[in-house]
């Protein structure tokens, strides 16, 4: 258990002065751990029984006209997304380098997940429009998966690549409150 130091500060508004204790140490309280973990394990089983539930029903008109493929890419960038608030309940027992190492874990969670929710979506617009173009012509084309994964490899490369940078050259250290 800890001992969290406190100050209290006054904030001025235009009516009157707030006041409000100033946490020094950060630290989640451990009901708040509790259901942090709790929310991350509903959305990552949430996200599993929704591509479980894709595969399923791959074959109805509804879900093939979704596309399957890039339904399973935002589950699991959901997926991801919802590990990323995992590394913010390391307990504040555990030494600095596991702090560092959970703060970096969850920037590129986070950065990672979000960036394949993105890029599905804009995977999937861009197949669209691309039908949509060919359709005024009155062509028929045939896009495949592989023609729109393109624009996802692009974008989540990119950001590993500056998630990378960020590891070599300004990794994020973990500073005890003192």
């Amino acid at each position: 258990m800890s001992s969290s130091r406190t100050s209290t500060s006054t904030i001025m508004t235009s009516d009157c002065a707030m006041k409000f204790d100033e946490y020094s140490d950060f630290t989640l309280h451990f009901g708040v751990e509790v259901v942090v973990l709790m929310l991350a394990g509903l959305s990552m089983i949430m996200s599993i029984g929704f591509a479980t539930w894709t595969f399923i029903n791959r074959r109805t008109r509804v879900v093939r006209a979704s596309q399957p493929f890039f339904l399973y890419m935002i589950c699991l960038g959901v997926f991801i997304l919802s590990t990323a608030t995992i590394p913010s309940t390391i307990r504040e027992d555990r030494n600095e380098e596991m702090h560092s190492i959970g703060c970096n874990l969850r920037i590129w969670l986070y950065v990672i997940g979000s960036s394949i929710i993105l890029s599905a979506l804009e995977a999937k617009l861009a197949r669209i429009n691309r039908i949509i173009k060919a359709s005024q012509g009155f062509r028929r084309i045939k896009v495949t998966v592989c023609d729109t994964l393109k624009h996802m490899v692009v974008i989540v490369g990119l950001n590993v690549f500056l998630l990378v940078l960020m590891v070599i050259f300004s990794p994020i250290q973990y500073v005890p409150a003192d």
